[in-house]
């Protein structure tokens, strides 16, 4: 199998003294995976293989609004796009279940987060934010099959989207050396 991976998170001060810090991170991967074998080991299909690419991105920026209190902006992106490839092996591989087929999906998922950070006392700390999240998914798959009567090929969709809104609130107080109580709350749209 083959994958190419690259990762970056370089921390990006902007402005030190007005208390603005700004991290960024990305990543990639590429790969392709051939899975030649099944479950036991042994060898069944010849060029049966998976892709996969994603490329993922985040911003974090803090702004520092007092010595107790911070705000945050939290954005972030993934994108996957996956496949899987099965020929046939041979053109004497033309029966049975699926002897041929293939699969391509589409993940995208965005999210931005507001938060409010207040620290009134060294053992006390209060969160509280909204965040906004969008999921999409969009998948196509083909199989093609022969039991003896020629062959069919069978092909199916899928496409979804969707949004959700939460707010939500936490504290948490440090009570001794590696004890901390938390508690929180948190409604979703």
């Amino acid at each position: 199998h083959e994958v190419v991976a690259a990762q970056a998170r370089p921390l990006i001060d902007f402005a030190q003294a007005a208390g603005t810090r700004v991290g960024i991170s990305a990543r990639y991967a590429d790969g392709r995976y051939e899975f030649p074998t099944d479950f036991t080991g042994a060898p069944v299909d010849s060029n049966q293989f998976n892709t996969e690419r994603t490329v993922t991105l985040g911003v974090d920026v803090i702004q520092r609004v007092s010595s107790a209190v911070e705000a945050r902006l939290l954005l972030a992106n993934n994108d996957v796009n996956a496949g899987l490839e099965n020929a046939p092996d041979s053109p004497a591989d033309s029966v049975g279940f699926g002897f041929a087929s293939s699969q391509a999906s589409d993940i995208a998922r965005r999210s931005v987060d507001a938060r409010m950070v207040v620290r009134p006392s060294a053992p006390l700390n209060f969160t509280a934010g909204l965040a906004y999240e969008y999921e999409r998914e969009r998948l196509t798959s083909s199989a093609t099959s022969n039991f003896g009567d020629g062959a069919l090929t069978e092909e199916s969709g899928f496409d979804e989207n969707r949004g959700t809104v939460g707010v939500y609130a936490q504290g948490l107080v440090n009570l001794a050396r590696g004890l901390t109580a938390n508690a929180g709350v948190r409604f979703d749209d």
